[in-house]
């Protein structure tokens, strides 16, 4: 017998991801449906929506600016999932601890994010050797593996590329508008689908020239 499993797991779809509706309205959803873009993070919560979220993601996202919040950074490790850690509005001592925490928590795979918190952030502040000190941060005898990334903000191909290239970067996080009509595009520091699908091309296009 042929199953349709859109149709049978539309309950299951919209009871757990409907709440996009809100954000980008009935045609940028169905969109999303159409395109099977799957919902796979979570950020920017508290510590209280953790585990009951956890089974329905593949890692958890904790903001800059939650950071120092050691209790949400204890449950987010003792889920088993991978956490991205954004870095933007912390020091390199507030760094460290966060480490320490998720490592003595239990956490077993961390990924740290430089980001400049402006938005759009100036190419020039992009700072991206930062990438460097965060990879320094990792301990070869620690049970927990730590990698870095870059979380855009400049809406840039050339910063992208230099991210990528010239530094340790396994992760890059941008921000997407899908029709350039969302709030947070006029601002200036979300990609659109076409011009953030040219930049992953020329990308995978500089791999292939090694």
């Amino acid at each position: 017998m042929k199953v349709d499993l859109d149709l049978a797991l539309a309950p299951d779809l919209e009871r757990r991801f409907g709440g996009l509706r809100r954000l980008y309205g009935a045609a940028g959803y169905a969109r999303l449906r159409a395109a099977r873009v799957a919902v796979v993070g979570l950020g920017g919560v508290g510590s209280w929506a953790v585990e009951a979220l956890a089974p329905y993601v593949d890692f958890l996202k904790i903001a800059s600016y939650e950071l120092l919040w050691d209790d949400l950074l204890v449950a987010c490790a003792r889920s088993g999932l991978p956490l991205i850690l954004s870095t933007g509005m912390a020091d390199l001592a507030e760094v460290v601890h966060a480490i320490d925490t998720i490592e003595a928590a239990g956490g077993r795979d961390l990924t740290l994010l430089h980001c400049v918190s402006g938005y759009p952030a100036p190419v020039r502040e992009a700072n991206l050797r930062a990438i460097d000190t965060l990879a320094a941060l990792a301990r070869p005898e620690s049970p927990l593996r730590l990698r870095v990334g870059w979380s855009d903000h400049t809406v840039s191909r050339a910063v992208l590329h230099r991210a990528i290239h010239a530094h340790p970067t396994s992760l890059v996080e941008f921000h997407l508008d899908l029709d350039g009509a969302g709030d947070e595009f006029k601002t200036g520091h979300c990609w659109l689908p076409d011009t953030i699908g040219e930049a992953i091309r020329e990308i995978r296009a500089g791999f292939e020239a090694e």
